[in-house]
């Protein structure tokens, strides 16, 4: 896992050129992780980060590219998202406890783009959308009970029932509906750094990124070509 934590943090550094980040430490990185304190809100690094690539996937789909599917998934046209079927949450939840709430997140997340000017407001429900389209069992094995804690929490025990109401009446599974702003602090520090990976992975195949590394290689290989006649030129002295 830190060779993924390492590669993470590797990316969104040598990428913050063209993704528009600002370079951070791994310690600022880690600690961002481990914040887990449900009444605050994620720290300003973990939401600046998830809205720039969010965004990256965004912009990448406004200018009119097919969507970008992670590196392993690239040429593959199984139904990756039919066993997603199969799958069983906790409390016994399923894909179909997830989809009236998740699906029209799924159906929206790429068509309103994260501004600054609003403090990247509705990022988390873009990352739930954005899961939901992308992420596969394969790709991403833990995004449906990802989905679930970012959708749904514990229904509270009833208080105090009288004779006159009787107990609360609980769902079939006793999970009530959340919101993702309020859950995402309490994810697991890996399930967090397992997202940014996988966000990563689908970023690094946009136009832009691939765009950007091809000038840089281009731009390596001319300065190496003039350090090449420089030497040449030396010798002839």
């Amino acid at each position: 896992m830190f060779e993924k934590f390492l590669m993470t943090w590797s990316f969104l550094n040598v990428m913050g050129k063209p993704l528009g980040l600002s370079p951070f430490t791994l310690d600022d990185f880690e600690q961002a992780l481990y914040h887990n304190d449900p009444w605050t809100s994620p720290t300003p690094l973990l939401v600046e980060v998830h809205a720039t690539l969010l965004n990256a996937l965004i912009a990448d789909l406004a200018a009119g590219h097919e969507a970008v599917k992670p590196i392993s998934l690239t040429g593959m046209n199984g139904h990756a998202h039919d066993e997603n079927d199969y799958w069983e949450g906790v409390r016994g939840a399923t894909t179909e406890t997830l989809r009236p709430i998740v699906e029209p997140l799924g159906k929206s997340w790429y068509m309103k783009y994260l501004s600054p000017r609003d403090s990247r407001k509705g990022w988390e429900g873009a990352l739930v959308g954005c899961l939901w389209e992308r992420a596969t069992l394969d790709t991403l094995p833990n995004f449906l009970d990802n989905i679930l804690h970012l959708t749904f929490e514990d229904k509270p025990a009833p208080t105090r029932p009288t004779w006159s109401t009787g107990p609360a009446q609980t769902s079939g599974n006793g999970l009530i509906i959340a919101k993702p702003e309020k859950r995402y602090a309490t994810l697991h520090h890996l399930h967090k750094l397992e997202i940014l990976a996988f966000l990563t992975d689908l970023v690094a195949q946009t136009a832009a990124i691939r765009d950007f590394m091809e000038d840089e290689t281009s731009a390596l290989t001319e300065s190496r070509k003039e350090q090449v006649e420089v030497k040449r030129e030396w010798k002839r002295v």
